[in-house]
């Protein structure tokens, strides 16, 4: 099961594959594979559903394993920022459970032979001949990575009931011999291209632009000058940050939220350490791994790095690229003996070699233990300004509510016609952290100082009339009421205001005119043989870039997708010539080098696979739009304190 998985895995689309690959991984004994800490909290909730933290971290730690040996050294904690790895985790659970649950809602079960055949289809838990070890040895093995049987054989039956709900919908696709031709035709017909690319911008055509020229092009393109519509705004702004500034929360308050919340202030006992992993292998034995860490352990007792060492040495791919730091753990999360070494030594301590089994593989580690945190309830002093913080925060956001509501009832049925008639309801409101101010001028996409782009506030604003006000309005900085004073409508300036945009605009329609009539001249040059593609380029000042092998559908290189020259290069043959073509960074002159044509007899041979993999792809592709669509109608809820903790915003759209 798990290896139709992995073959199918690639096929599906993005989001899919990810809770496909978060199952798959789950399964595996992977280098720095842990059990997560014992948190039943509930992460996220889809459809009465609940994904733990525990499953989360398991997940997420997985995901950043697979990024970072995709990537090696150039895995950086930036790439990781960009990847959205807590984002792509979470996601990837709330699909899993989703395909489950639709799995379930049509009827599809996991019959206990099916799940038994799961347990026997993990290579982890097959024998040199590909033979199940045997139960014994399955659940030693399980135990020793401290992985508990029923959550283990849970997770493959949702393993098999996902891999038979996928096979459900390949059923249900028919893919024709035509079509598959079509689809083998468009995959084999490829090219090669050589390429030069000139922006007009920069191409030293001597164009000038008459009076007459400046007013025909004004009058056959005034609405691209058209000044889009404006608002002016004044709002009362509930400042959140001035008033946590104002608020004091007594010390017995402190004191009893301390009293009443011990759980949130207890920590497990703590470690944190790096490490240096080597395995052995047929290549290496146990002693010589050995004797590899004890020699790395005297040159770092010589005064050597171990961050820089286990860069270089160590075969922990999840850890190795940051210098072994596994980071915090409690008692629990590694293997026993891994753990038991660790938290039997001191801080600054150099532990090892100490033999280890990961899985079915026998390790070695050479560990410094950086950091021992005893476990408990923290000192009340060591917590007091964080549930300062907690508190001032919750109260200052709850009264800035208070008074952004009481603000809206004070104005309401109120008038105004100007700024001076609102200064004077400003005053009669007084109430606390609360100001009069104004915005300039501004179109619905305009970036607002201190509001940002596309708000609720720019939103409201463009749905209100004059002399209204509005409902209060979260923005970043607490609350605003907002008072609609004029409104400037869209409209086309008189040519005189935008005399110089006009030109500007003609200047480049006639460089941009000018440089594609030279590339014409030179491509027509190049086809009769008067000249080179390189030479034309070193008459513009230009480089020729290898666009690389494409096909219909491919990237090219240094341009990126761009079918009208895939289109225009499959049309021609080896040494053809193409373009110009205008494409949003310029104008692009190409010439084939090399062409790739689709065979019959060929196909003929591969017809049955191109229809399988249709098939499959298709299949994906519908299943996708239906997990889609259940989850636009599930109720996904994510926890106050995953979005805190991973900045995810509001949290994923749902």
């Amino acid at each position: 099961m798990l290896n139709v998985l992995r073959d199918n895995v690639r096929r599906l689309s993005p989001l899919l594959w990810l809770v496909i690959a978060a199952f798959v991984i789950l399964m595996f004994w992977e280098v720095g594979n842990t059990q997560p800490t014992a948190g039943a909290q509930v992460a996220a909730t889809v459809a009465g559903n609940e994904i733990t933290f525990s499953e989360f971290e398991s997940t997420y730690r997985n995901l950043e394993s697979r990024f970072r040996s995709i990537y090696g050294e150039a895995y950086t904690p930036e790439l990781a920022e960009q990847l959205g790895l807590p984002m792509q985790a979470i996601e990837s659970l709330v699909q899993q459970k989703l395909v489950v649950r639709e799995a379930k809602r049509i009827g599809i079960e996991a019959s206990p032979p099916e799940v038994r055949q799961a347990i026997f289809d993990v290579p982890q838990l097959q024998d040199a001949s590909g033979n199940f070890i045997g139960y014994d040895e399955y659940r030693r093995l399980l135990a020793l990575n401290r992985i508990r049987e029923d959550r283990f054989e849970a997770d493959l039956t949702e393993g098999v009931l996902i891999d038979k709900f996928q096979s459900f919908f390949g059923s249900a696709v028919f893919v024709s011999a035509a079509d598959a031709e079509r689809s083998a035709r468009a995959e084999a017909e490829r090219a090669s291209i050589r390429f030069l690319l000139l922006d007009p911008a920069e191409y030293p055509a001597a164009v000038e632009v008459g009076d007459g020229e400046l007013a025909s092009f004004y009058e056959a393109n005034s609405s691209e000058f058209l000044t889009p519509e404006k608002r002016s705004v004044a709002y009362f702004h509930v400042n959140t940050n001035v008033l946590r500034a104002e608020l004091e929360i007594p010390a017995e308050e402190l004191r009893r939220y301390y009293d009443e919340n011990q759980a949130e202030f207890t920590q497990e006992e703590q470690a944190r350490a790096r490490h240096i992993l080597l395995f052995v292998t047929p290549e290496r034995s146990a002693e010589e791994a050995r004797e590899t860490l004890e020699e790395l352990r005297r040159r770092i007792e010589a005064g050597e790095d171990f961050a820089a060492l286990a860069r270089e040495f160590s075969e922990d791919e999840a850890t190795a690229a940051r210098g072994g730091d596994l980071g915090y753990f409690p008692r629990g999360r590694m293997t026993e003996a891994f753990e038991g070494a660790v938290f039997a030594a001191e801080t600054g301590q150099l532990v090892g070699p100490v033999e280890n089994q990961l899985g079915p593989r026998t390790g070695f580690h050479l560990i410094e233990v950086q950091d021992l945190r005893a476990g408990g309830v923290q000192a009340y002093d060591e917590v007091e300004n964080r549930i300062r913080v907690r508190l001032l925060n919750d109260r200052a956001r709850e009264q800035s509510e208070e008074i952004a509501q009481r603000v809206s009832d004070a104005l309401s049925g109120q008038t105004y016609s100007s700024r001076g008639d609102l200064e004077t309801l400003a005053a009669s409101i007084d109430q606390p952290a609360t100001s009069l101010e104004e915005v300039p001028p501004f179109g619905v996409d305009d970036n607002l100082p201190g509001i940002g782009r596309s708000t609720p506030f720019a939103r409201t604003a463009f749905a209100m009339e004059v002399g209204a006000f509005s409902e209060p309005v979260r923005i970043a900085s607490g609350w605003a009421v907002l008072a609609l004073l004029d409104v400037t409508e869209a409209a086309v300036p008189p040519l005189e205001e935008v005399s110089e945009q006009v030109r500007e605009a003609v200047l480049e329609e006639k460089r941009a005119a000018a440089a594609e009539q030279r590339l014409v001249e030179l491509a027509a040059a190049i086809g009769a043989g008067e000249t080179t593609l390189d030479e034309a380029a070193s008459q513009l000042g230009l480089e020729v870039t290898d666009g690389g092998d494409f096909d219909r559908n491919g990237s090219i290189a240094g341009l990126g997708i761009v079918p009208a020259i895939n289109r225009a290069a499959l049309e021609l043959e080896l040494g053809g010539i193409g373009g110009p073509i205008e494409i949003d960074r310029g104008l692009v002159l190409f010439e084939v080098t090399d062409r790739q044509h689709f065979d019959p007899a060929s196909f003929e041979s591969e017809r049955e696979e191109v229809i399988e993999r249709l098939t499959q792809e298709r299949a994906a592709a519908l299943l996708q739009a239906v997990i889609d669509e259940r989850r636009n109608q599930a109720n996904v809820t994510y926890s106050q304190q995953l979005i805190q903790n991973f900045d995810l915003g509001d949290g994923p759209d749902t």
